[in-house]
């Protein structure tokens, strides 16, 4: 009886997901704003310039013969 209740309830669940899902897929999709994409591009660059850093102090103090 319990696992019965248990499908029962799974079933619903990703009924209304893909309910969801089916009206995400319908929307338009918006263009990035101006502010977005300096974002997206700080962060990229950031994250680039963080990882040389990183990889710089690397070497510099951790030398494994490379």
């Amino acid at each position: 009886m319990a696992a019965q209740a248990q499908r029962v309830l799974y079933a619903t669940e990703h009924a209304g997901m893909l309910e969801e899902l089916a009206e995400e897929l319908k929307m338009k999709r918006e263009p990035l704003q101006p502010l977005e994409k300096k974002l997206i591009g700080w962060s990229l660059g950031l994250g680039v310039s963080v990882l040389g850093i990183l990889l710089l102090v690397s070497y510099t103090f951790f030398p494994s013969g490379h």
